[in-house]
């Protein structure tokens, strides 16, 4: 460090003694001693952005940073801290962009490539973070740090059992890391694990691991291992311990409604964290996303009320408020905040969007076509607005409604053909009934889910490695490949422009339904291809009584209040999987039997890397 003459060489090494020793104040006071010519010399610069790391100062600490690459913009070092502080900030893209500098400054500067391969990895950059790693080696190739970044980016790829192999190796050295414990408990529940997953993450909190994503990951193993109560005190500690911790706020909420007595209290832990955390605008905002998924209307509108006033009228503040609109089914309101919305900006997709869901609950399907189309032209995978077009041109009796939902062609009926391994259907649905039953472990139907009076399994299914799962995913898979092979290649058609050489489960699931259940008629947003495929049905349903239990389709949700005859009905047959568009209304009829009605469903999507691991970095 070349400090300037004079006080400096004696204040900075004495305020760098203090931040050692933990003492940020002092060092602080020590460094405001220097005259305001060495406080702007580049290295005082960086002490002082150290200075305010340590006393979390970070917004002064990039400041300060900045100030020094400005006066010495060829110190790598500085560069790197800067990106560190940075990503403490949430700025990851700029910490990437910064500590690719450090290295283009100093190609053999081993700490730069590591962080870069770090921040890489955490953006997504997978291709640049190996890219990281191979001149890490290049530069030190017994680098300690390597065997664990290589597992980690394995994680990331969503290749779990080449980073569980790599976790492994690296606790053999090092049996209490702490974070590699974590991120092997992440990728053994990835390949369904879940009981060596508990056992890794407990061992990382044995070694006093206190993260709130270790604990919401345990939460997540007891849940998916029927340990409920555990379950649901594990999220409950997390939520008093880390009020704003998301991810254990929004999964215990759908959890509740799910077990018995606990729909009442699904909102409760957030109501307690918005009392602790009156300022965070995420919480509030997940709050009022969970009671939307829960049906409660009014405690959504009561929470984007607060939210309001407490944020201010900003469009986004606004655009919420007129959600709860519409979730209260309270159209003028929502139409006047959503239209002075799109007047001012008409290139909000959410706002087009909701305006034409608005018109058309009103009974103006001609004012909402111009607000659907403009929605598809700002997202054309938009799947909501393209299914709000099913219905407008079929109420305007416009010929475009059978371009988009030709029922006759683009729902497809497939009969599965027996994995390998089995000889015929008949013994593979009896193999597979059994395992899905017992994947049935909760007591209700999720809240924000379409189906009534039933059950549905947790996480993604076609993730188990049951035999009999994995054969269910590739009959289906090639099903899929097979019935899509049939259809003709439309660059300007949302579903047909999107068909390519293969698809990828973007979610899986199984649901069981009861005498009387169904499911409400809906689309599947996330989705590109859904499904239905049926695994055991109700003699009831079998026969085809009246369409019971059946699979009807261009029907819309009856919050739109209209009366539309289905434009195709599809009866179930055990065995038999049916896809289609995922903007095609659906619903299933209701039945009547002692037995149970249970199906396999998915959404799919053309192929693309949808993996994402619970890191640690």
């Amino acid at each position: 460090m070349a400090l300037p003459p004079g006080p400096a060489q004696q204040i900075i090494p004495r305020a760098m003694a203090h931040l050692r020793a933990g003492n940020a104040a002092a060092a602080r006071m020590d460094w405001y001693s220097l005259s305001p010519a060495d406080q702007a010399h580049p290295d005082c610069l960086f002490v002082r952005g150290l200075i305010d790391r340590a006393g979390g100062r970070l917004n002064e600490a990039a400041q300060a940073l900045a100030a020094a690459i400005e006066a010495a913009p060829m110190v790598p070092q500085i560069w790197k801290v800067y990106a560190e502080v940075l990503d403490e900030l949430g700025n990851t893209m700029e910490a990437l962009r910064a500590v690719d500098r450090a290295a283009a400054i100093a190609p053999g500067y081993v700490d730069a490539w590591h962080d870069m391969a770090v921040l890489a990895i955490k953006t997504g950059q997978h291709d640049l973070a190996e890219q990281a790693l191979v001149n890490l080696a290049g530069v030190k190739g017994d680098d300690a740090r390597l065997p664990l970044l290589h597992a980690t980016l394995a994680q990331a790829r969503g290749q779990h059992d080449a980073a569980i192999e790599g976790f492994r190796a690296v606790l053999a050295a090092k049996s209490n890391d702490r974070r590699t414990l974590h991120n092997l408990a992440a990728s053994l529940r990835e390949v369904d694990e879940p009981e060596a997953a508990l056992a890794s993450v407990n061992e990382a909190i044995r070694h006093r691991i206190d993260t709130p994503e270790s604990f919401t990951l345990r939460a997540h193993l007891l849940a998916e291992l029927g340990e409920f109560e555990a379950a649901v005190d594990q999220y409950r500690d997390v939520i008093a311990r880390f009020p704003d911790y998301l991810d254990a706020h929004e999964t215990l909420a759908r959890l509740m409604p799910q077990l018995a007595g606990g729909e009442t209290v699904a909102l409760n832990a957030y109501r307690n964290a918005l009392q602790d955390r009156p300022d965070a605008k995420p919480l509030w905002m997940s709050a009022i996303a969970s009671a939307k998924a829960l049906g409660q209307a009014e405690q959504m509108r009561e929470w984007a009320d607060a939210a309001l006033q407490r944020f201010g009228d900003t469009p986004d503040m606004r655009f919420t408020r007129a959600s709860a609109d519409i979730a209260a089914s309270d159209w003028p309101a929502a139409r006047e905040r959503l239209e002075e919305l799109v007047a001012a900006h008409p290139d909000s997709h959410s706002a087009q969007l909701n305006l034409a869901h608005v018109l058309l609950a009103q009974g103006d399907p001609a004012a909402a076509e111009g607000h659907a189309l403009a929605a598809t032209r700002l997202n054309h995978r938009d799947q909501v607005a393209w299914a709000l077009l099913t219905i407008i041109w079929r109420l305007l009796e416009d010929p475009r409604e059978h371009w988009l939902a030709d029922y006759e062609r683009l729902v497809m009926p497939v009969d599965l053909a027996a994995p390998d391994g089995w000889r015929d259907m008949a013994g593979f649905l009896a193999d597979l009934k059994p395992v899905l039953e017992a994947m049935h472990t909760t007591q209700m139907h999720p809240a924000e889910q379409t189906l009534r009076g039933g059950t549905q399994t947790r996480g993604l299914l076609f993730n188990r490695r049951h035999p009999v799962i994995r054969g269910l995913a590739q009959s289906i898979h090639h099903a899929i490949g097979s019935a899509l092979s049939a259809l003709a290649f439309d660059l300007d058609h949302p579903f047909l422009g999107r068909m390519g050489d293969d698809t990828a489960f973007a979610g899986s699931w199984s649901v069981r339904l009861a005498s009387e259940g169904f499911h409400v008629n809906h689309i599947h947003p996330a989705g590109w291809l859904s499904s239905a495929c049926y695994i055991a049905l109700p003699d009831e349903v079998a026969r085809g009584d009246a369409h019971a239990g059946a699979l009807q389709f261009g029907v819309p949700d009856t919050v739109f209040g209209l009366d539309l005859a289905p434009r195709r009905i599809v009866a179930p047959v055990e065995g038999r999987l049916v896809i289609f568009p995922s903007y095609l209304w659906h619903g299933t009829l209701p039945f009547e039997s002692s037995a149970h009605r249970m199906t396999v469903a998915f959404d799919a999507v053309p192929k693309a890397v949808l993996s994402e691991a619970n890191i640690l970095a």
